[in-house]
């Protein structure tokens, strides 16, 4: 009688994790068709030559203060890139001095913001303009501004305005607010 205890056991065991095993497989296959749709940022000729940015400042965030970004590199369809962009920290935004740091991502029209903030205490704003990039194939209609929230999911981002210009290469977002820090960017 015990045999058939043992085996009764063994077997709902068994049952159990490989339940378990499919309910894991579905959460990745899941993350992966959650992958953000980032667009890209050009390269030459074929060949990817590293181009990210950073930009560190110490903010007073109980004053306020702003971190720029203007830089550029030669490649894309209209001969060259360009990158500019703005952080906005309104008066309070956070207690005391932080450096903070701006990257833009060297495949992509995405930034990473740092330090991590779990949020803001007040007003933080982000607009970027990305000139000279590739947006053949791109929908204007369909890009928005998103950023990785702290759970790991892609959220739209708030914003003033967004532009996408297929002519000369250019995308823009003016005014994105800032929850927290993380990866921010255009998505299709």
């Amino acid at each position: 009688m015990k045999s058939f205890y043992l085996i009764c056991f063994a077997t709902l065991l068994f049952f159990a994790g490989c339940d378990n095993g499919s309910e894991l497989l579905t959460n990745v296959q899941d993350a992966q068709l959650e992958k953000p749709n980032w667009i890209s940022l050009p390269d030459i000729g074929g060949m990817h030559i590293e181009n990210s940015f950073t930009v560190t400042k110490r903010i007073n965030g109980t004053q306020g203060g702003s971190l720029t970004m203007n830089e550029s590199y030669a490649g894309g369809p209209f001969g060259n890139v360009t990158i500019d962009a703005e952080l906005i920290f309104e008066r309070g935004a956070f207690p005391g001095n932080k450096y903070i740091s701006m990257t833009n991502d060297d495949l992509e029209c995405t930034v990473t913001l740092e330090p991590s903030f779990d949020k803001f205490n007040d007003l933080v704003t982000y607009s970027v303009t990305y000139t000279g990039i590739d947006l053949t194939n791109i929908d204007p209609n369909n890009v928005k501004f998103a950023y990785i929230a702290s759970n790991n999911a892609l959220k739209y981002a708030q914003y003033d305005e967004l532009n996408v210009d297929l002519s000369n290469g250019t995308i823009q977002v003016i005014n994105a607010l800032i929850p927290h820090f993380s990866r921010y960017g255009f998505v299709n």
